[in-house]
């Protein structure tokens, strides 16, 4: 994780938020709202909104309305899906040099 947030220029937190948000994405029907992703990394609700807000300033994530008056739910852009994707091939490679 330290070589893609060196490589990205993006802190580790960030990244694991937008692993959590990526695995949140992937098992649920709609995305998640900044509480689900509160509840997936077990850290306090201002420090989360506060990852979200640098993770879309950076253009990795955005905020969408699925209904008129509904929350704004996060979604990954494609920027954030190739960090995830860099984050994930890491990982792999890491996990084989323990094996």
């Amino acid at each position: 994780m330290r070589r893609v947030a060196v490589k990205a220029k993006c802190p580790a937190a960030l990244l694991h938020t937008l692993l959590a948000l990526h695995l949140r994405d992937c098992v649920g029907y709609l995305s998640p709202s900044t509480a689900d992703l509160q509840e997936s990394l077990q850290v306090s609700l201002p420090l989360v909104r506060g990852y979200v807000r640098d993770l879309e300033a950076r253009g990795c994530i955005k905020r969408e309305r699925f209904y008129r008056r509904g929350p704004r739910l996060l979604r990954l852009t494609d920027k954030g899906k190739e960090l995830v994707r860099q984050c994930q091939q890491e990982l792999k490679r890491s996990a084989a040099l323990l094996v």
